[in-house]
């Protein structure tokens, strides 16, 4: 039987190590996975998981795969509508991801992957605080179900 590796595993795997590479110091750990609101209490909580868009570009020689990041940062879990949570700092950490995705550029089997940030938002976390964000990555590969022939 032959093994075939997804896109979303292809695109998956580089927005890790993205994210291992840019975020040396801090050691985040990266979880394929469409995880929970709820995450982020007791730690900076990254899961990614491939988005159910409909890919936008009317190329067919151009193979695109969507993949959402979501990035939430650690949380008090306590409600106190005086508590000042300064967003500074997710949305720095949001900069560098974006800056960090459009400069890579990553080689597969199925040839080269380039990223772009489609958007990012940022929801509140339970607490109604900005302590997130959510990225939605668009890559793009030359399409491997294109034949070329030569006459």
């Amino acid at each position: 039987m032959t093994t075939v590796t997804s896109t979303y595993e292809i695109v998956a795997a580089a927005l890790e190590t993205i994210v291992n590479q840019e975020f040396l110091e801090e050691q985040y750990v990266v979880k394929h996975d469409d995880i929970h609101e709820s995450l982020g209490e007791d730690r900076t909580t990254i899961g990614m998981a491939p988005d159910d868009q409909t890919p936008r570009s009317d190329n067919r020689m151009i193979q695109e795969t969507v993949v959402v990041v979501k990035w939430f940062g650690k949380y008090e879990a306590r409600v106190d509508p005086t508590q000042h949570v300064d967003p500074r700092p997710i949305t720095e950490r949001a900069e560098r991801f974006l800056r960090a995705c459009g400069a890579a550029v990553v080689t597969s089997s199925q040839g080269f992957w380039y990223f772009n940030v489609d958007r990012i938002e940022y929801p509140s976390d339970p607490t109604g605080n900005k302590t997130r964000f959510v990225a939605y990555i668009r890559a793009y590969s030359q399409n491997p179900s294109i034949i070329e022939t030569t006459g």
